[in-house]
């Protein structure tokens, strides 16, 4: 059996379409009152982790909080979201008397959620 050039590129740009497609698609069981609620808690997480740098606690209560908002996030099903939201978790390990050092990276994964968050409201209206 041999594999046709032609065949196979047609079926791979076939493929890529309707995935480009459907990550276009909103999801239309979310509402704005959802990307509201959304956007106050990826602000609030914003804030702890700035408060969690140096604070064993608060950076405990940061990596529960980012936890439980990823769960939200997955029975929302917002699938971008979701996956920065575990980038975020599979970095975060609190250390007791420790400065956290990867707190700069992590900052800028949540600016990351955070504007994306903004896009996908804005394009919510």
């Amino acid at each position: 059996m041999t594999c046709k050039t032609a065949d196979y590129e047609d079926e791979a740009l076939y493929a890529f379409d309707v995935y480009a497609s459907l990550q276009k698609v909103t999801d239309p069981s979310m509402n704005k009152q959802d990307w509201v609620e959304i956007n106050q808690e990826i602000e609030s997480l914003c804030k702890l982790h700035d408060e969690a740098i140096a604070n064993y606690e608060k950076c405990r209560e940061f990596a529960n909080r980012m936890s439980l908002f990823l769960s939200e996030l997955e029975d929302l099903d917002p699938q971008s979201i979701a996956n920065m939201a575990m980038d975020i978790l599979m970095f975060c390990n609190p250390k007791v008397a420790s400065h956290c050092d990867k707190a700069s990276m992590e900052k800028g994964r949540l600016e990351q959620m955070k504007a994306e968050i903004g896009k996908k409201f804005r394009d919510f209206k």
